[in-house]
């Protein structure tokens, strides 16, 4: 009955041994594509067929944390009796004296259900189909969809860019160049850090622009971290998101999104983390910018290596990832400068700044190659 787990779970109603829960997952399905809650109500509204009694009781059973596990077993099952009658009209057949030839064919035939159904266009209606306007969350830098992974040195500032991102995305202010950006909803879920922290960094963002109204950004605080791998947490962030309907998700760090055993493999781990992600950015439509921590510094290295710590699929999943290193002549106090390195190829070209330099309204700036700044009224 909850929209987050029913997404999740590739199953037909055909795959029920009892045509009637068939019927009630369907018309489960039915209103989720509809984005309406299913409800006893909403669901006999929507299919008078529905049997009332049985869905009374399934609804007061609760949701289960390993829903996963059971569409496994619907879909074996399924597989099961669907390969039982073939092997019975397999019988009836050679009894009947037809080609041993056709009723292996027929066998054949059988295929276990699919996790997800698969689905392929005609390359002529791919290749013409009509593609919406992109639409900038970030003007010319973060477009919807886009995901974007920020790691960097410690004590540089990427929390603080990520930040400074998020509130001007909201006030409809470019980060970088003071320019007039869209004003977009903004939801900033923080995973790790102590709620003081937290007010004095988003005070000294949002102070010193003076901001008239309130702008839609939205915090939420996870110092313990989520374990996206869970249904329960992933369940946690849908329902936010679905709450707050952001254009724009900042989340992290990345290594609170998940907890693994000591059989866990981290490949393992980013897959379903990934996963989760990219299915409520589907559902939801929003671009996603996230923080994660780049691996220490190598004995007898002089530059520190920014491409995300632990599985190789950091490196691959992102639109956009950058890496924010001390620039030279750096100065925590007085010369505040980062290098701004991009450790994969972009999927598409954007005018990320070259370098970030202290500002003097908003915690950074952006400046180009040669070290003009980009916004010069800061």
């Amino acid at each position: 009955m909850h929209p987050g787990v029913t997404g999740e779970q590739h199953l037909d109603g055909a795959d029920f041994d009892s045509p009637q829960l068939g019927i009630i997952w369907d018309t489960i399905r039915a209103l989720t594509a509809k984005r309406i809650q299913p409800t006893p109500a909403t669901l006999i509204s929507e299919n008078a067929n529905v049997d009332t009694s049985l869905l009374v009781e399934c609804s007061g059973l609760g949701i289960p944390a390993n829903a996963k596990i059971y569409a496994d077993q619907i879909r074996a099952a399924a597989f099961r009796r669907d390969l039982d009658g073939k092997l019975a009209r397999a019988h009836q057949l050679i009894g009947e004296g037809a080609s041993p030839a056709d009723v292996l064919a027929d066998l054949t035939a059988v295929r276990p259900p699919m996790d997800k159904k698969p689905e392929a266009m005609d390359a002529d209606d791919f290749i013409h189909q009509q593609l919406p306007a992109e639409e900038w969350i970030v003007n010319g830098l973060i477009a919807r969809g886009d995901r974007l992974i920020l790691t960097g040195e410690e004590g540089v500032g990427k929390s603080v860019c990520l930040r400074q991102i998020a509130v001007c995305a909201a006030a409809g202010v470019h980060p970088f160049t003071g320019d007039v950006s869209p004003v977009r909803r903004v939801l900033y879920v923080d995973l790790e850090n102590p709620n003081r922290i937290m007010i004095r960094s988003f005070a000294s963002i949002m102070n010193p622009l003076h901001l008239q109204s309130r702008i839609p950004l939205r915090i939420a605080r996870f110092p313990q971290g989520m374990d996206l791998t869970k249904t329960p947490d992933r369940l946690t962030l849908r329902q936010l998101i679905a709450d707050n309907a952001p254009d724009l998700l900042v989340i992290g760090p990345i290594y609170k999104m998940f907890v693994g055993g000591a059989a866990q493999k981290e490949e393992d781990l980013a897959r379903a983390v990934t996963a989760c992600l990219d299915q409520l950015r589907e559902e939801f439509g929003f671009a996603l910018a996230m923080e994660h921590h780049a691996p220490h510094r190598q004995q007898g290295f002089s530059n520190r290596d920014l491409r995300p710590i632990g599985s190789s699929l950091w490196l691959r999943w992102p639109e956009f990832g950058l890496g924010l290193a001390k620039g030279e002549g750096f100065d925590p106090e007085r010369n505040r400068i980062v290098d701004v390195k991009h450790w994969r190829g972009d999927r598409d070209t954007r005018p990320w700044p070259a370098h970030l330099e202290q500002g003097s309204i908003l915690p950074w700036i952006g400046t180009d190659r040669d070290g003009s700044m980009l916004r010069r009224s800061a």
